[in-house]
């Protein structure tokens, strides 16, 4: 054989054994757009009394995880001390664990897309499975939708959590007992939940730690949820906002003779006086404190206890920021030419015959904090000319406190008459 013809040999080899060992798609014919189906899994949908120490889904054809750890919603959470190791063989997915999973739970495992074909990266429909480690599946539900509080649009991908009442760790340090993703169109749904009562927060988790962090937008109920089976109750309506981390801020200050007014930049949710370097009683100190224009103003009244000095002001607003700030009160001296002015009426009733009549109470509202006299009756019921009764605590009155600037009195049945008011300013 002539060295022209060797050399022709070797390239045609050489031609053969790389189109051997490339790899591309099979030419011809329409691509794959069916997506892998769950055929079977271990345990089966729906069972009871699971105690295997894994989790197995088969699919209709070959396929693989991707971002695992990012779709996979398992709830409730497992624990840290049980992680998951995962097994891929062809058609099936396996999660391994460390330990067994707790009993009487109900336990339901969403994969979302993170089970693909080979083919196409195409995700399995219906890649989910609910079982339960007792005799009973829990049917509880809950759904809702979760709006950014500034632009009115649907928030996806924000994370929901549902906290046991009784769980004290909270949304900072604790982990949900469960969770969920919100989709595109910012809606959520859980099912098969236990029955009880649960705090909802939904975050924008950015670092994907299930907590909340500082920076993160957050949303809330102020008052916990109750799940108590199937069907759900109405949609829960959560409003992502970004938490006002400042303080409450006194921005003017005015005092009288009688009284020291300052305003604040926002609403108080609560307001406590303490006083500085002196012998008085922290209780006569808070009677004479009181908040009105709707938390914005704090007024603190002159009392035989309560003058001049320097007293620590706790603000609290309503997301719970607090500040602190010390005060030098001095009450303002009446001028010697000033010109005595009629007193304001000591208080107003709220209303009138024909609200208090169908409501059955009847509201003193007092121009300055009042202490209501012990062990004397605060008013006097005359339903006649003849009919009259003292007024008592806490029969009457069951939410009155010892001081305040307003009385509630409950009218026991449908009755008319006057009621004087007994107090001391």
């Amino acid at each position: 054989m002539s060295v022209r013809a060797e050399l022709l040999a070797l390239l045609a080899l050489v031609a053969l054994l790389e189109s051997c060992a490339a790899v591309a798609p099979p030419l011809g014919g329409p691509r794959d757009r069916t997506p892998p189906r769950l055929i079977a899994s271990s345990p089966d949908s729906a069972a009871r009394n699971v105690k295997q120490k894994f989790v197995r889904l088969e699919f209709s054809e070959a396929v693989i995880t991707k971002e695992l750890s990012k779709n996979l919603l398992i709830t409730p959470q497992l624990p840290p001390d049980n992680p998951y190791k995962l097994r891929e063989d062809r058609n099936t997915i396996t999660l391994l664990f460390e330990k067994p999973l707790d009993e009487n739970t109900t336990y339901s495992f969403n994969f979302r897309d993170a089970v693909v074909d080979i083919t196409e990266s195409l995700p399995a429909k219906n890649a989910y499975l609910n079982f339960s480690t007792g005799a009973v599946l829990d049917s509880g539900k809950v759904n809702g939708v979760v709006t950014d509080l500034l632009t009115a649009t649907p928030v996806a991908g924000a994370s929901v959590g549902l906290y046991r009442a009784a769980d004290t760790a909270g949304v900072k340090r604790g982990r949900p007992y469960y969770s969920v993703l919100t989709d595109k169109e910012g809606k959520f749904e859980l099912s098969f939940l236990k029955s009880g009562p649960y705090k909802i927060y939904a975050l924008a988790d950015k670092n994907n730690n299930g907590r909340y962090d500082e920076g993160e937008k957050i949303a809330y109920l102020p008052e916990p949820i109750t799940i108590a089976g199937s069907p759900a109750g109405p949609p829960v309506a959560l409003l992502l906002t970004q938490p006002d981390q400042r303080a409450p801020l006194a921005t003017s200050r005015q005092a009288s003779p009688t009284q020291l007014r300052l305003s604040f930049n926002e609403g108080l949710r609560d307001a406590r006086l303490s006083p500085l370097g002196t012998s008085q009683a922290a209780g006569a100190v808070s009677e004479a404190l009181q908040l009105t224009d709707r938390g914005r103003t704090v007024v603190l009244f002159k009392t035989p206890d309560v003058g001049d000095g320097r007293y620590l002001l706790t603000a609290t607003d309503s997301t719970g920021n607090v500040g602190r700030d010390t005060l030098q009160v001095k009450f303002s001296a009446p001028p010697a030419t000033a010109k005595k002015s009629a007193a304001p009426p000591l208080y107003t009733v709220e209303g009138g015959p024909r609200s208090v009549f169908p409501k059955g109470q009847v509201v003193f509202q007092f121009a300055v904090p009042v202490r209501l006299a012990a062990g004397k009756p605060f008013g006097t019921l005359v339903e006649d000319s003849i009919r009259r009764r003292p007024l008592r605590l806490p029969a009457d009155a069951p939410s009155a406190p010892t001081a305040r600037s307003s009385l509630c009195a409950s009218m026991p049945g449908p009755k008319t008459g006057w009621m004087w008011c007994s107090t001391a300013p």
